[in-house]
């Protein structure tokens, strides 16, 4: 994507918040997470950051609901500082929760609603047109009375948007430059092509970010994780690129558990319940998560399928660690498992997706014919970037 190499700087902090994609706002990030003490750990654990957190759902769940993307509106004050540190803040968190992901869909729809955000920020603000325009366009013109681009801006961008009026036969030319038209048409139009670019940064940035998400981070968000993608499946099923769940993924308590019913063994509630809520978060279908349970001694097809349906419907949480720890259906003991034996290792849904982040690590590996290795998920510093 081609940018500016000296973006113009943006002074206002109430912009830089309502805009976080932005380069310029990297300082600002910089000098709050100093103010506040914020740290990686610190922003995914912490009760002092469960506003963020909150902020940060509701980001990515209005990307994945509505197709109108992410509400520009809020009612979170950003005329001060603690407003602005939420804003900021949960888009970064929204950010990491994305890039643990390994669902592209998902990456998709937050940088698709996250730029439908900003467009309909920029179409009602000037200025905020302005900063946008001068930090994503190579040749920009914002005269009120009729806006103008670059051509090339113009074949790059304008390709990626449907209808006859925004092909180039159609358009106004002067001196090699597009003209976009004045008033407020004008700045829906150049709005509607900094949306793509906007897209593009956001995009880029998961791509970046992904490369050094570290694997003790990636299990921090799996339970975040496993949330969205399964209401991207709820929402968006064709969307979908299903990440593959071999065997092996499986946490020990899930496995035994299988295991347990298909030899007859009558699993307890929670642990019944924990099986079917894990299913239903990645991805299985209710008849494939009612065959699991096909030899258990008090099976009935009938009550099955409305208990899971139920399950399904409400969306549980698989329990945690500690849970299947009380309830007895945790199998592991100190030692029998490494990835188990890690400090941060406190949810099965941890487990999984560690799993997978190795699979999909090693992969390149085993095409090149290098064997893979037994890799023990690094216990240390989360990467405070």
């Amino acid at each position: 994507m081609a940018r500016k190499p000296d973006p113009p700087p943006i002074t206002n902090q109430a912009s830089l918040a309502r805009m976080p994609f932005l380069p310029q706002s990297r300082s600002i990030m910089q000098s709050m997470a100093r103010e506040y003490g914020l740290d990686i750990v610190t922003l995914l654990e912490s009760q002092s950051t469960a506003a963020i957190r909150a902020r940060g759902h509701q980001r990515l769940l209005e990307s994945i609901v509505s197709s109108a993307g992410i509400d520009h509106s809020s009612s979170i004050d950003l005329y001060t500082s603690e407003g602005r540190m939420i804003e900021i803040f949960s888009y970064l968190y929204a950010l990491m929760v994305v890039c643990a992901s390994a669902d592209k869909a998902l990456g998709r729809r937050w940088a698709h609603g996250e730029a439908m955000r900003a467009k309909a920020l920029i179409e009602s603000d000037p200025h905020m047109l302005e900063q946008v325009a001068l930090t994503y366009l190579g040749d920009v013109n914002l005269d009120p009375e009729n806006i103008s681009i670059g051509l090339l801006d113009w074949l790059e961008l304008s390709p990626r948007i449907s209808g006859d009026n925004w092909r180039l036969i159609h358009q106004d030319l002067e001196d090699g430059r597009v003209m976009l038209g004045g008033g407020i048409q004008g700045q829906k139009r150049v709005a509607r092509l900094l949306l793509e670019r906007v897209r593009d940064a956001i995009t880029e940035s998961i791509e970046e970010r992904s490369s050094r998400l570290d694997d003790e981070t990636a299990s921090h968000l799996a339970e975040s994780v496993a949330i969205f993608e399964s209401e991207l499946r709820l929402n968006h099923s064709s969307e979908v690129e299903l990440t593959e769940v071999n065997e092996g993924d499986l946490p020990p308590c899930m496995q035994v558990i299988i295991s347990e019913l298909s030899e007859g063994v009558n699993v307890n509630h929670t642990g019944r319940l924990f099986l079917a809520s894990m299913a239903h978060t990645i991805g299985w279908t209710i008849e494939q998560t009612k065959s699991l349970f096909q030899k258990a001694p008090d099976y009935d097809a009938g009550t099955t399928t409305y208990q899971l349906g139920q399950i399904y419907e409400t969306k549980y949480t698989p329990a945690g660690c500690p849970k299947m720890k009380v309830n007895r259906n945790c199998p592991v003991q100190l030692g029998d498992n490494s990835l188990c034996d890690q400090s941060w290792m406190t949810h099965p849904l941890k487990y999984l997706k560690a799993r997978q982040r190795d699979r999909r690590r090693d992969a390149p590996l085993e095409a090149a014919g290098v064997p893979s290795k037994d890799t023990t998920l690094p216990e240390g510093a989360i990467d405070n970037e």
